[in-house]
């Protein structure tokens, strides 16, 4: 059975002599310390890292993410390379294998629309094994909380069969709320602009009759 305890919660049993611990209980508390404490250090030098970057004082390896992203760009798979021309018919502006600044890893996403600020990723079967799902859970993690970035992600098998009108419905599901609420008003101004002419227009007949 998988038991979630807090730091200070498995210390406090450590340290009460009240209760009689098993040496097999103890040693599974003193373990479960330690993975408390190594996630924790590994959580604290990523937060430094994210906080150097923003300061200026890390700088990125340019020359590095340029060459990666080179290597990237001539290895794209088939169903990658068939995905672009879908998402330029649907009407979205992307960027391919485009590096994000702010994560405490340098990631490169498969296709992203700056706009939405929306990262699309096309897995192939690796990302069914589960160290592939961690890093993969983690990766969206990072890229929503440094770069504010939404992550959507299509298995070859699922962009390959996506038509264009699907794939622009699904890319417009996930419009954050500040474009929609301004596309919203645009339409609005719209209808407005169409009442106003129209009145116009009957002032002008009436005038004429």
């Amino acid at each position: 059975m998988k038991v979630e305890l807090s730091e200070e919660q498995i210390r406090r049993i450590l340290s009460n002599p009240q209760n009689k611990l098993s040496p097999e209980d103890s040693k599974f508390l003193i373990n479960s310390l330690g993975v408390i404490k190594k996630k924790k250090t590994k959580q604290d030098k990523r937060e430094k890292i994210v906080k150097l970057k923003q300061q200026g004082v890390l700088k990125h390896d340019e020359e590095f993410i340029t060459n990666r992203r080179k290597d990237l760009l001539s290895k794209r798979t088939p169903s990658e390379l068939e995905f672009g021309p879908k998402l330029k018919q649907a009407g979205f502006k992307y960027l391919t294998q485009f590096p994000t600044r702010n994560t405490p890893t340098i990631y490169f996403i498969d296709f992203y629309i700056p706009k939405y600020k929306l990262a699309i990723e096309i897995d192939g079967g690796y990302h069914n094994k589960p160290e592939q799902i961690r890093k993969d859970k983690n990766r969206t993690y990072e890229l929503g909380k440094y770069e504010g970035i939404t992550v959507i992600r299509f298995t070859n098998k699922e962009s390959n069969k996506l038509t264009v009108e699907e794939l622009r419905l699904k890319i417009e599901a996930c419009k954050p709320d500040e474009i929609k609420e301004k596309v919203l008003s645009m339409e609005e101004k719209e209808k407005i602009r169409k009442r106003k002419r129209k009145q116009k227009i009957k002032k002008l007949r009436n005038r004429k009759g």
